[in-house]
């Protein structure tokens, strides 16, 4: 058994383990993670490790580096919902797999633990088990709550709408409305108008986009708007990997009710009936207006869970966290 930094030559195993593994998104693909080093510059690195038993990969786990301030900071790239480590099926009993998972958690929790002051780093809620990083040293919270959508039965996912929703859904029908594809220039301009006046930072266009053609690249992306005749009044972004779709931006123009119900109906049901799959995840949100429109389409609330480091010099630079985030992180 071993612990590696993997080479260029073990990407393409790697992506095929997070393809296979439960725990394993598009964020956790190496390609993402790439992303982002053209646009944060030499600041930003990443490394991919992976644990091999029998010369065989079967778990891994990415740590992205952004280096500011005379410090080593890891967290969360932007729009990066999940990270954490992420395992290939083993065939045991109960008590052994949990033991086996342990020890390699705690392997990556070490690995976390010398890389740098961990101000957010997240794990998709397939875990259950993250007491091996408590043991590292970690502080592990519970930073907020996504809404998961199951597909399963669009029967039943029409009647679990909100009322109200659904209610905005059939008047919207009824107006001449047409959904294009493919529109970033006027997903970013609804985006960011969107954020402006609701008081919240946006992201520049530049990274924006660079995701969006990346994901291009690789087929695992669409935008959405809904035109009134020739004005762009709602647009939405996801991508997807092989188990379900992912929020990633969304915009409105307010003074057409009715229209961003309509146009998430229609990126749910071409989830269901484009893509085949099972599954949507609007991505989680800490703005309590985002938060509450998602919720109105029935979603399972799921938790998302955050290790934050509990050095003393970790701590003190947490407390300002909220102040400086923006300058680190865009």
């Amino acid at each position: 058994m071993s612990l590696e930094i993997l080479g260029n030559n073990y990407y393409q195993e790697y992506d095929d383990l997070v393809d296979a593994s439960p725990e394993g998104t598009i964020f956790h693909k190496t390609w993402w993670l790439n992303i982002f080093k053209e646009y944060y510059g030499s600041s930003y690195d990443v490394k991919f490790y992976g644990f091999f038993e029998n010369k065989k990969l079967t778990a891994g786990m990415p740590v992205p580096v952004n280096k500011k301030f005379g410090f080593n900071f890891v967290y969360n790239p932007k729009f990066t919902v999940y990270l954490g480590s992420f395992f290939a099926e083993y065939n045991a009993k109960t008590c052994t797999k949990v033991s086996h998972r342990k020890k390699i958690n705690q392997m990556f929790g070490d690995i976390l633990k010398g890389s740098g002051l961990l101000l957010r780093y997240s794990f998709h809620n397939s875990h259950i088990d993250l007491q091996p990083f408590i043991w590292s040293g970690f502080d592990l919270k519970v930073h907020f709550y996504t809404q998961v959508l199951k597909l399963t039965d669009m029967n039943k996912v029409w009647q679990s709408l909100d009322g109200n929703k659904r209610n905005e859904i059939n008047s919207a029908l009824k107006q001449n409305y047409r959904i294009t594809f493919g529109n970033f220039d006027e997903l970013y301009t609804l985006y960011k108008n969107s954020m402006v006046k609701q008081s919240h930072s946006f992201v520049n266009k530049e990274l924006l986009e660079a995701i969006f053609k990346e994901c291009q690249k690789h087929n695992c992306c669409q935008v959405f708007t809904l035109f009134d005749e020739n004005e762009a009044i709602a647009s939405f972004f996801i991508v997807w990997d092989n188990k379900r779709a992912y929020c990633i931006v969304a915009g409105m123009d307010t003074e057409h009710r009715g229209a961003m119900s309509l146009l998430v109906w229609e990126v749910i049901k071409y989830t269901k009936e484009q893509l085949n799959l099972e599954e949507i995840d609007f991505a989680a949100s800490s703005v309590p207006s985002i938060e509450h429109a998602y919720r109105g389409y029935g979603g399972d609330p799921k938790p998302i869970f955050v290790l934050r480091t509990t050095s003393t010099v970790g701590l003190i630079i947490l407390k300002s966290y909220d102040r400086f985030k923006n300058s680190i992180s865009t």
